[in-house]
């Protein structure tokens, strides 16, 4: 939104915002793996808008003019530490497995970066069975649209999409809420017509670029992994919305009202089950798991490092915060996949 922005009003962008946007690439990039290909894209466009709105950039040179030799030489080191930052787990990959998309096992020509995760399996999601063969592009369309979606599944919306036997074409699929997407697409379809006398075709190519990237990004139809397509085609609409209320008074009511309707009938539709609480508590969930126990069998010491090998998303809970009896205690947790990944410290069963 921040690089929208600099398109739409190239007149505007200040050395504040350069550094925003950078900082910002590093901490995207920095979230999870699959954001590889996103991140860097995004980055280079502005760098693009930037050059080719050159003569436009009245503010930006007013304060590259008027600033100190010292100022320009931060300026330009910020910019340069930050996107290394950026890239920092692909360094540390590379220096400690050789292999900077560690733990996905990639080969590049000749070139083999060995890994635990097979690359197929992150670059093609197979499933559902009935749409293997089709090409990724039509698989995210379908799951955007909730295509069979919901063909044996109770309840309709999980996070996984999971939650269905593997037979079934809802394997996988969903998520969106389709009515919200596709009121959405009309509803920015609308105000490009209207706006298009003040801003052209830009919010259109950015939407476009943003769709395009995603559909293509490997696993897309799984679309928890990419939930930044529906967020920034809302944030989007309800920008030039707010550019439409010079026009119309009732563009917001008409948009937020419909929004509201959608979120209600989710949440009736779910019984309102995700604003409750499930009685469990973090204490009850570590007990139920056998954390407890294995900490107990093995106490970490002040000060060490431990790995918790194998647990994936579970490893949080062997932090120190949800053990009272291990207060005062300060000690760090280290996620692994294989031993090798332990580097050292000591394994926790």
């Amino acid at each position: 939104m921040v690089i929208l922005a600099a398109w739409l009003w190239p007149e505007k962008v200040s050395v504040k915002q350069i550094l925003l946007v950078v900082a910002l690439f590093c901490v995207v990039l920095n979230i999870k793996m699959l954001y590889l290909p996103v991140a860097p894209f995004w980055l280079l466009l502005f760098a693009a808008i930037l050059y080719f709105q050159r003569d436009k950039l009245a503010t930006l040179k007013v304060q590259w003019n008027n600033a100190t030799s010292f100022a320009r030489f931060g300026l330009i080191a910020g910019v340069l530490a930050l996107v290394s930052l950026g890239f920092v787990n692909e360094v540390k990959n590379a220096l400690v497995f050789h292999n900077p998309v560690y733990p996905i096992d990639m080969r590049i020509g000749h070139i083999h970066f060995r890994g635990e995760i097979a690359n197929t399996q992150i670059a093609s999601v197979k499933e559902p069975a009935y749409l293997e063969h089709a090409p990724r592009v039509a698989r995210w369309l379908l799951s955007v649209l909730e295509y069979r979606a919901f063909e044996g599944r109770v309840p309709l919306w999980t996070n996984s999409q999971g939650d269905v036997p593997f037979t079934s074409p809802a394997l996988r699929m969903g998520g969106y809420f389709s009515p919200i997407v596709l009121f959405n697409i009309l509803w920015f379809g609308l105000l490009q017509t209207r706006l298009r006398d003040r801003f052209g075709r830009k919010p259109a190519y950015f939407v476009c670029l943003l769709t395009v990237l995603t559909a293509f990004q490997p696993g897309a139809e799984e679309l928890r992994y990419l939930m930044y397509w529906l967020l920034c085609l809302i944030s989007v609409n309800l920008f030039l919305t707010t550019q439409l209320l010079e026009e119309t008074k009732y563009a917001r009511i008409i948009f937020l009202g419909t929004m509201a309707a959608f979120m209600i009938f989710v949440l009736c539709s779910t019984g309102f089950a995700y604003l409750r609480t499930n009685g469990w508590s973090v204490q009850q969930v570590s007990r139920m798991w056998g954390v407890d126990g294995k900490l107990s069998a093995m106490p970490p010491h002040d000060g060490e490092v431990v790995c918790v090998l194998g647990k994936g998303q579970r490893s949080f809970m062997y932090a120190p915060i949800f053990h009272p009896n291990l207060a005062g205690l300060h000690y760090r947790v280290m996620e692994a996949n294989t031993p090798a990944e332990c580097q050292g410290a000591r394994v926790l069963p």
